[in-house]
């Protein structure tokens, strides 16, 4: 079976489901889960277009929540036995993912 797992996620109720399936490869003999978020590059760069007096601020606010929402998605899969290491990453979702599967 699968000994690294990639699971990239948007915290959405959907990629959040996919929790339940990734704690049953650990009975296959999955050992390690990463875990990868990704801010839409180009959202922040409306932000900063948009809002730019408030802008540093807001990407701020985007990254705690992001480490928050990761924090509890860690430790979730760490509960069933797994090594889990956290990604947050700017970017275009589907190039960042795409780097990470390659990395690991």
């Amino acid at each position: 079976m699968f000994k690294k797992i990639l699971y990239p996620t948007d915290f959405s109720d959907v990629s959040k489901k996919a929790i339940d399936y990734i704690k049953q490869l650990r009975e296959g003999g999955s050992e390690t889960v990463i875990v990868l978020h990704v801010i839409e590059e180009r959202a922040m760069q409306a932000v900063a277009q948009y809002n730019s007096a408030n802008s540093i601020d807001i990407e701020q606010r985007i990254m705690k929540d992001a480490n928050q929402e990761m924090e509890v998605i860690e430790n979730e899969l760490k509960k069933s036995g797994f090594k889990v290491k956290s990604m947050i990453q700017i970017g275009i979702p589907l190039r960042e993912i795409l780097k990470a599967e390659k990395a690991i």
